[in-house]
């Protein structure tokens, strides 16, 4: 990939006698610049899937604390309810 960049040539007088033009190769800096997008796409998808492996566990702690809470409610409501077996 090549960039042009013209400049006008002034002689005396401020007259234009000419154009200048300077070609640099850009292929270098372009292929770079895509790879680094390239890079920057996997460390988001790596984040993204990073982030979910966080949110599991703590989904299922979630889980547990509710159930552990219900479980200590009916064993409190268990203790404190009369027996009353009859034979």
């Amino acid at each position: 990939m090549v960039r042009g960049a013209p400049e006008p040539l002034v002689g005396p007088e401020s007259t234009v006698i000419g154009i200048s033009i300077v070609f640099d190769d850009v292929t270098t800096a372009r292929r770079l610049l895509d790879d680094l997008e390239c890079a920057n796409q996997q460390l988001e998808s790596a984040y993204e899937e990073l982030q979910s492996t966080v949110e599991e566990p703590e989904t299922a702690n979630e889980e547990l604390q509710s159930t552990d809470d219900e479980l200590r409610t009916i064993n409190d409501v268990l203790r404190t309810a009369p027996l009353s077996w009859t034979r």
